[in-house]
């Protein structure tokens, strides 16, 4: 599930994927955009992009998921 936040200039936006190519492919973009959109590099969060082999819960499993 993808869910789109606008976040602006003082915010943080991460993406996480498991696969190395998805990451790259991310990377990349965003660097293609800053360079080739003033309004973008002028307006957007910074952007991280993280490698990650790990499980999200569904919100249906939150209520029966404890964090300490």
């Amino acid at each position: 599930m993808v869910r789109r936040v606008q976040v602006g200039r003082t915010g943080l936006s991460v993406g996480i994927d498991i696969r190395k190519a998805a990451v790259k492919l991310a990377v990349s973009n965003i660097k293609r955009l800053k360079a080739t959109s003033q309004e973008f590099a002028s307006q957007a969060s910074v952007c991280k992009i993280e490698l990650h082999n790990v499980f999200m819960p569904s919100n249906k499993h939150q209520v029966q998921s404890k964090f300490y």
